[in-house]
């Protein structure tokens, strides 16, 4: 709550006095002769020595309502805290969005800092045991991510990952995904493997690795249902401005570009009467 000084005694221009002090849900309530009231944590009211009827200067009030504002600020940072690890960059934007008193928001990082409360170098320690490891995440993604929640690059540099565990996140990583490429055609099922593994954050060798340890199951069924699919897609496609033998080319072009083998695609043709 803002609030401005007024003359409340000729003798003492700029002067508030203290008319009451009580708990409330946002801390203990200072009320001024003013009519304006300031929300203090137990420890800022102690800090200040207050007491019924105590003169306010207006430079006391000025640190009261900085360390009123603060309070506020960290009891709203609890709050994510207690739910969420967050980086201090993460904490600092949350607190930007709810005020644009610069100071306060720092004090109130640099108070939650000094508790332990926000420890950029134990969320990364975290952030990898608990959830990038977990996830089979590579290198490139864990630096990315990390970036993305503020962490600086000092930091991030001095991280290392070892290329043996890297090289074993890889494999199991494309060993959990051969089997939902079994319905692909076998020239597609390696470069969406490979494209899986780029996006989980591998380095193209390691993931090029991954891919040539893998062994791909052959889901005929799965593979026939698939091309089946596509050519009754390329058939719609083309047949509005083709017929006969061109119609049949474009479809057998279309088909071949998505990775089926030729003689599938030729029989599938021929059973279509083309």
């Amino acid at each position: 709550m803002s609030t401005r000084f007024i003359n409340v005694s000729p003798r003492n221009p700029g002067e508030l006095s203290i008319k009451s002090i009580k708990p409330s849900k946002k801390g203990i309530e200072v009320a001024f002769s003013d009519d304006s009231a300031l929300w203090l944590s137990p420890d800022s009211y102690t800090d200040f020595h207050l007491f019924l009827g105590k003169k306010v200067g207006e430079e006391e009030y000025r640190r009261l309502k900085e360390f009123a504002d603060s309070d506020a600020l960290y009891k709203q940072a609890l709050g994510w805290l207690s739910s969420k690890s967050l980086s201090e960059k993460e904490v600092y934007d949350r607190l930007a969005k709810k005020s644009d008193d610069e100071k306060a928001i720092r004090t109130t990082v640099d108070r939650l800092r000094s508790q332990g409360l926000i420890d950029d170098r134990r969320l990364v320690e975290e952030y990898l045991e608990y959830r990038a490891y977990p996830a089979l995440y590579g290198e490139k993604r864990i630096r990315f991510e990390l970036r993305k929640r503020g962490i600086g690059a000092s930091m991030l540099s001095r991280l290392s990952f070892d290329c043996e565990k890297e090289m074993a996140r890889a494999e199991e990583f494309a060993k959990s995904k051969v089997q939902k490429l079994s319905k692909y055609p076998s020239s597609q099922k390696k470069a969406k493997l490979l494209s899986a593994l780029q996006n989980q954050g591998y380095d193209l060798s390691v993931a090029e690795a991954a891919v040539e340890g893998c062994s791909f199951p052959i889901d005929g069924e799965g593979e026939r249902a698939s091309l089946r699919k596509e050519f009754i897609r390329a058939k719609a496609r083309y047949e509005r401005k083709y017929q006969g033998y061109d119609l049949k080319e474009r479809i057998y072009s279309c088909l071949a570009r998505k990775g089926f083998r030729s003689e599938d695609i030729k029989s599938i043709l021929e059973e279509e009467g083309l």
